[in-house]
């Protein structure tokens, strides 16, 4: 049944919208209200998340707010924790469908790395490390 695919994966799409995990709402003239720091030397870590998101609450009741990650994300970047429905157009331009998504550039914006879902706080900091080794090299 060729529209059998089809409609299983509108499904899918449903019930991820339904569950707030799954960025659905566009503002066309919303302004992103967080911008890159050119003229600083620290990455930018992206945190994009929804209000309605649990998988977003899951990651901020335990990794975001670990002091071990937080300390390594001060040392090493600035922290844009971004709502993707509110802050649309900056969504849209780093490409963000699902949430959580976590993104790291260097100051000018240009992307190190991404990664989508919740992390738990060890492999965050193995991330972290990762990423901070890809901007040195």
């Amino acid at each position: 049944m060729p529209g059998s695919a089809n409609l299983a994966t509108l499904g899918l799409l449903l019930v991820l919208i339904t569950a707030g995990c799954l960025s659905s709402s566009v503002e066309p003239g919303s302004q992103a209200n967080q911008t890159d720091n050119a003229t600083s030397t620290k990455m930018i870590y992206y945190y994009f998340y929804s209000d309605a998101c649990p998988a977003c609450k899951l990651m901020e009741q335990t990794t975001l707010s670990n002091r071990t990650v937080l300390d390594a994300l001060e040392a090493n970047f600035i922290l844009r924790k971004t709502n993707a429905a509110t802050n649309a157009r900056l969504a849209q331009r780093y490409g963000i469908v699902f949430v959580p998504t976590s993104v790291f550039t260097r100051p000018d914006g240009e992307e190190l790395r991404r990664v989508v879902g919740a992390v738990p706080a060890e492999e965050f900091l193995k991330l972290l490390d990762e990423v901070v080794a890809l901007a040195q090299g």
